[in-house]
């Protein structure tokens, strides 16, 4: 995916790097300069490195800690020199950025770069192609965000150089001993100068040559001896140099994509896809997944609501050891829920709106604090992940308690009986363009609703607490009784004249509401009238921001709305950015653009194209099940419920491939696979309604 770099583009925004821990962008001219056209995005990434869980302690809503940037600069005879043409290429497949500038004078640097998967190893090559003699010079500095060149707050750093690079011991002031080792190297004969906070080697180009750069991050958080493992990885680095180093890191990248994934076959589709499933390894953390991890995007906290989405695009594309550190991480923080809620009468939890990677709170204070919504999204994420693994001992030690403790919650604090004995969730914010303090909310009490079925469930499976599941699936009833409505359609909340995307809530995230139900039928038409006014998540601009518009697709899938499914999905990869990045708003009609890379999205495109190809429940597979018809070709390797992995290719309208494996937790032999009538399965053994009895591979 490449970007011509043009200086009046509005919404360029630079490429990530990421694994897991670290990340960073990248500018066109392959370092982390000031460059790459006005820009006028909203919220964009700080020039900054970020690495997760590296916070100050001191601050409020302790922000992440920035760690510098590298920036270079090629000088001639005359002075220094500003790239006149720029290109830039995004490599998902490898997970590399490559670049390349053209200079006034002919002269050419070609740069590629990488974040290493198993450690926090940037490395950049750099090939020069000069007309005349140059002098390049690559800069290293640890300071703070945007144009800062001091160092960050808050922080003390001495600088070592030596003859091939140097290294910045750094400490944190604000925190007792946490201090650690940048270091700065390359593969060349270098003049290296040191300051008090950065470090800079410099090198004349004479005739083409090719220089590789290091910078390697290391802590005491992670070593006990930062420095004696920034040596060790230095010196293998350079042992083995950057296309070894390249090949190791890419093959851990192909094994992630070879765990699962989808394609239509349609270029844009896939493209958006694509950078979507990259886009989800980078942020994925050892703790959970953030929304963003650089500052403008809440500086990497966890936000369950947003969780959910991210974790169901991992766990549908049978990501699984990455989709179980989100139900992991709020098992790992359960003791500090229910500590902010309980007293000795009750072990019920209520979780952080913005959670650190220790479980607590650090979100501003307003109105989002009297969110609820988002503990059913947890309670449905724990047992999501259940009924996809079938693992039964991870729902009796991790998923259960969470459950329980969520589901206590709502049952004695969310509830109330009005006159006439109708039960209705209390006052509450729900979407946060409806305000605060709304009472019987149409998504809050969905999401309560699928939290008790979901718990009851889990109840049975367990045998465990089973008045208090038959107690949950009442309330259960009574709440969809008393679901608010004007008569004709589902209302957002009653007396509310403003639409909603909740009016898809009963359908997806939580599912309530039968597909048949005419309310929530008219609820999703009558709400597409006014979607123009009503589709972004803050009241500004207008149209639909992309990850309502996958919300939607989703929704549309289950109710096997295929045209409408399809249709969502392709005005989300039209509004994508210059490398199928997904934003929180990205409207061009009206030039709203907030959030880019924005991982919620990125995790709900991921998810929605899945659940146009696949569904599942127990013994029965259906195969694109939402597929508009004009698309007749895919391919795909997804996840399916019970411990199960689907592979299904077609080609031209013909099933071409098919084949359902099973992990040691399964219990199934054989399923039944329903295939869409327009798509030939003669060759698969299937009857007159196009189903297919097809034996289970035990992987």
């Amino acid at each position: 995916m490449k970007y011509l770099h043009n200086p009046e583009c509005d919404t360029y925004t630079a490429p990530f790097l990421g694994n897991g821990e670290v990340s960073l962008s990248v500018s066109p001219d392959g370092s982390m300069n000031p460059v790459g056209g006005k820009s006028i995005v909203k919220a964009s990434p700080s020039r900054c490195i970020f690495w997760e869980g590296r916070r100050y302690r001191c601050l409020a809503n302790k922000n992440l800690i920035p760690f510098g940037r590298f920036t270079q600069k090629l000088s001639d005879a005359s002075g220094e020199l500003s790239p006149s043409e720029m290109t830039q290429e995004l490599d998902t497949q490898s997970a590399q950025i490559i670049c390349e500038a053209l200079y006034p004078d002919g002269s050419r640097l070609g740069s590629a770069l990488f974040l290493h998967t198993d450690f926090n190893l940037i490395a950049v090559k750099k090939t020069f192609e000069p007309e005349s003699p140059l002098v390049y010079t690559f800069t290293y500095s640890f300071c703070g965000k945007g144009d800062d060149d001091t160092l960050p707050d808050f922080t003390e750093a001495e600088v070592v150089t030596d003859g091939a690079g140097g290294k910045i011991c750094y400490r944190l002031t604000d925190q007792k001993d946490c201090r650690g080792v940048i270091s700065l190297f390359c593969d060349a004969d270098a003049e290296v100068a040191g300051k008090h906070n950065s470090i800079s080697l410099t090198l004349k180009i004479d005739s083409p040559r090719t220089v590789c750069f290091y910078i390697l991050l290391s802590d005491c958080i992670d070593h006990d001896d930062p420095a004696a493992f920034a040596e060790e990885k230095r010196a293998y680095a350079l042992s083995e140099g950057f296309d070894k180093l390249k090949a190791i890191h890419g093959r851990a990248w192909s094994e992630y994509y070879a765990e699962g994934g989808a394609s239509l076959c349609d270029e844009l589709l896939d493209r958006v896809y694509m950078t979507a499933q990259y886009h989800l390894k980078c942020f994925s953390t050892k703790w959970s997944m953030p929304v963003g991890l650089y500052d403008t995007c809440w500086d990497g906290r966890f936000f369950a609501f947003d969780e959910h989405y991210m974790f169901l695009g991992l766990l549908t594309s049978n990501h699984m050891n990455a989709a179980v550190r989100v139900p992991r991480f709020r098992k790992a923080g359960l003791p500090i829920a229910v500590k902010r809620f309980s007293s000795r009468h009750h072990n019920a939890a209520y979780y952080p709106w913005e959670t650190l990677e220790d479980g607590t709170e650090a979100a501003p204070a307003g109105f989002w604090f009297e969110h609820i919504f988002h503990m059913a999204t947890i309670t449905l994420t724990e047992y999501y992940y259940y009924l996809y693994s079938g693992d039964e001992e991870f729902l009796r030690e991790t998923a259960y308690p969470v459950m329980s403790a969520c589901t206590e919650f709502f049952r004695i604090h969310a509830l109330y009986r009005v006159e006439g004995g109708k039960l209705i969730v209390g006052k509450c914010t729900d979407l946060e363009r409806l305000g605060s303090s709304v009472e019987n909310a149409y998504m809050t009490t969905c999401g309560i609703i699928a939290a008790f079925r979901a718990y009851a469930g889990a109840s049975r499976r367990l045998n465990r607490n089973l008045p208090l599941a038959d107690e949950c699936e009442r309330l259960a009833d009574e709440l969809m009784s008393s679901l608010p409505s004007d008569g004709k359609r589902y209302v957002p909340y009653p007396g509310c004249e403003e639409r909603s995307i909740s009016a898809f809530s009963g359908t997806f995230p939580f599912p309530a509401i039968d597909r048949n139900d005419p309310l929530q039928t008219q609820a999703i038409d009558d709400y597409l009238l006014y979607e123009d006014a009503f589709g972004n998540m803050y009241a500004v601009g207008s149209g639909i921001c992309s990850w309502y518009a996958c919300w939607k697709s989703v929704a549309y899938s289950r109710l096997r709305r295929s045209s409408d499914a399809c249709g969502a999905l392709e005005y989300v990869a039209k509004t994508a950015g210059n490398f199928g990045e997904m934003f929180e708003i990205n409207n061009e009609a009206s030039r709203t653009y907030i959030h880019p890379w924005f991982t919620t999205a990125a995790g709900m495109y991921v998810h929605a194209m899945n659940e146009l190809l696949l569904d599942s429940d127990g013994e029965d597979i259906y195969i694109a099940p939402a597929l508009d018809e004009k698309y007749d070709s895919f391919s795909f390797r997804l996840a399916a419920r019970g411990g199960l992995v689907v592979c299904a290719t077609a080609k031209d309208g013909k099933l071409t491939g098919l084949r359902i494996s099973a992990n040691e937790h399964c219990a199934l032999d054989r399923v039944r696979v329903y295939v869409p009538s327009r798509f030939d399965a003669s060759g698969f053994g299937a009857d007159g309604g196009n189903i297919i009895e097809v034996k289970v591979t035990k992987d």
